[in-house]
Formats: C-alpha cells, structure tokens, sequence
C-alpha cells in the first residue's frame, strides 16, 4: 500500500503510470507465491507428467521472455512518444543549462502550463525536471512568461518551449539580443550594453 502513496496522494496528470511504479514488485511477489504453491503442487505427481510439466514451463517461460524482450527494448524502447512522455526535451534543457559557464546568469522561462508548485514560487510543475537536472548549478532563476522585466544584465534565457510572443518581447527589450535554436532549445542571449525597454 505504501508503495502506491505516490499516485494516491497527487492530484496531476492522474492516472500517472509513473508514480504507480512503486507496484510492480508487490506484484511479481504474489506471481511468484502463485508459482511456487503450483509447482509445489506438481512435485507429488508422477514422473511422467513431471517431465511434461517441465517441458510446458520451460516453454512458456522462453515465449514470455521473447515476447518481453520484443515488448520492452523494440516496440516500446523504440517508440518516439517515449521521449515526450519522460519529458526528455527538459533534461536537454537542463543539460544544455548546466554547460553554460557557471558565472552566466541564467533564466528559465517557466512557459508551460501544470499545476503550481509551492516550492520556489509557485512555478508550474513540468519545470522540476529543470530543476533537478541542474540542481547545485548556480545563477539559475525561474520566471514565469509575464515576469520578463525581472531579467537584468548579461544573461542567456531559455524557453521551456516555442514562444514567438515571448522571443518577440525580449527582442524589443534589449534590441541588440539574439534569438537561438539549438536543437529544439530557444534561448535568447542579452547583450549588456543595451539598455531594457518596457515591451508594449
């Protein structure tokens, strides 16, 4: 029961299969339990039909495990909708982030949508991959889309996705700023010398 505390005390994104996952050895546990009592209970049968026993098991334990292998590492490990659903795109933010010179003031546009987080701020949820992937990396500040006049001084800012409105309104707030796309990461690099200009 415990093990499932995670799925039943949150209230995003349910039924969340991740946060399930805590079930899955209570469950081959009770499948082995049932495994033992049946073969502890084909022990006081004959020889004959041990050996066809024997035989049906090995069977079907090579026709689980093929069909396991198949399942996991081809179909499912292959599949390009498991990037998204392991929010692979933030771990590249959050990768691309701590390879910047840790002196560099760094901004995350929290500019996806989720249920707030108490802790920092009340930020969107879907920006903790971000912060776990660049925990005890320094200089790092996470702002929402209508908190743009917080960014001060030389400074790469990073979009969690795509926004022409956003990139729109730095670019009017430090004219001398450049847009970037690097591999599907929108940054925007400020240059220092310019002064801010309240966007419209």
């Amino acid at each position: 029961f415990s093990l499932l505390l995670p799925e039943i005390l949150s209230s995003e994104g349910l039924p969340h299969s991740l946060r399930a996952i805590g079930a899955i050895p209570p469950v081959f546990i009770f499948s082995g339990m049932g495994g033992a009592w049946l073969i502890e209970k084909f022990r006081t049968q004959g020889h004959r039909f041990r050996t066809v026993k024997n035989i049906a098991i090995t069977t079907f334990l090579l026709v689980v495990l093929a069909h396991t292998y198949n399942y996991y590492f081809i179909d499912w490990g292959k599949n390009p909708e498991v990037q998204g659903a392991y929010t692979q795109h933030f771990v590249d933010i959050g990768n691309y982030l701590n390879g910047l010179p840790a002196d560099a003031k760094k901004y995350v546009i929290v500019n996806e949508g989720g249920v707030p987080v108490p802790f920092p701020d009340g930020i969107p949820m879907p920006a903790q991959t971000i912060m776990f992937i660049t925990h005890g990396t320094p200089n790092i500040a996470y702002l929402k889309p209508e908190q743009l006049q917080s960014v001060t001084g030389k400074s790469t800012i990073v979009l969690m996705k795509y926004d022409k409105n956003i990139l729109n309104q730095l670019q009017e707030m430090f004219p001398d700023g450049k847009i970037l796309d690097q591999k599907d990461i929108w940054s925007f690099e400020v240059n220092p010398k310019h002064e801010i200009r309240n966007p419209k």
